[in-house]
């Protein structure tokens, strides 16, 4: 009886053990793909640091907002607060419009843009409204570096 016990004990917990290490599948989501709860989370986690801007990152922030409120045209603007850049990464959380046709459109225009090869291969928004600070959306480029 205990040889059983044990042989179903070292079954199970080598069948989590497996299972943990399945990748998650990518789920498209609009023109990106969705981020992970754990994606989420690190981003969220590094947004608690205040972001020091560069110049550069500084002109870079303004021409994205400016970019999309443009292609809006709608009067509401949006706002982008970076988290992370650097060679591979780049983060940031985006305030805008609650409409879903809006949040699809300025999704795609910053998920699918480099900015002229000024940002990482790997993009990452959170996207929150004005009118709560619950997440609305959470999405990165479809093609992640690992």
């Amino acid at each position: 009886m205990k040889t059983i016990f044990k042989t179903l004990t070292v079954t199970t917990v080598f069948a989590l053990a497996v299972s943990c290490g399945e990748k998650q599948e990518i789920k498209e989501l609009g023109c990106g793909a969705e981020m992970s709860g754990y994606e989420v989370m690190d981003v969220k986690a590094l947004g608690n640091t205040p972001f020091t801007y560069s110049e550069e990152n500084r002109k870079l922030a303004l021409e994205m907002t400016d970019m999309v409120n443009k292609a809006l045209g709608t009067g509401e603007e949006i706002k982008i607060a970076f988290v992370k850049i650097d060679d591979k990464d780049f983060a940031a959380f985006v305030v805008g419009p609650a409409d879903v046709a809006e949040v699809e459109k300025i999704s795609c225009l910053l998920v699918n843009n480099d900015f002229g090869g000024r940002l990482p291969q790997n993009r990452k928004y959170i996207y929150y409204t004005e009118d709560h600070n619950t997440l609305v959306a959470a999405i990165k480029n479809k093609k992640q570096e690992e």
